[in-house]
């Protein structure tokens, strides 16, 4: 139902700015593989005695082979600029980059990485609000 004239209209989610960088996706192209998920390795064959040119290719070391890596800019969240900066100085937010980094983070929990830093960052505009509203802030 509509609001009635005059009533406050119901509060909106805000919107947030997207990661430039991987255009909002949390993933980049590796630049290892160059996104194909492949790496070739050239050498010589001494076995065969003669100074043949061959070349393998094996899964890319740095993507495992997806192809694609977290993005750097925003640690896989899709944030913006705007929106990390306040998520780098969120304890929680940085106990999640530490995991990141320590255990190269597989790009396949992305969607999980975005649901908890978007719980974070919803806690944090939260807060906002209510310091803003002069309220005391409780985190549930």
């Amino acid at each position: 139902a509509p609001a009635a004239p005059g009533a406050p209209a119901p509060p909106q989610a805000p919107r947030r700015a997207k990661c430039v960088q991987c255009r909002a996706t949390g993933t980049i192209p590796c630049n290892t593989c160059i996104g194909t998920g492949l790496w070739n390795i050239q050498g010589s064959d001494k076995a065969l005695l003669t100074m043949e040119s061959m070349s393998v290719k094996i899964r890319c070391p740095d993507c495992t082979g997806l192809g694609v890596q977290l993005c750097q800019s925003c640690f896989g969240t899709a944030f913006g600029e705007k929106e990390m900066k306040g998520l780098l100085r969120n304890s929680k937010f940085k106990r999640i980059v530490a995991r990141l980094r320590k255990s190269d983070a597989d790009t396949m929990e992305i969607a999980a990485i975005q649901a908890e830093a978007a719980t974070i960052m919803d806690a944090i505009e939260a807060k906002r609000l209510a310091k803003k509203e002069g309220r005391e802030y409780t985190e549930s």
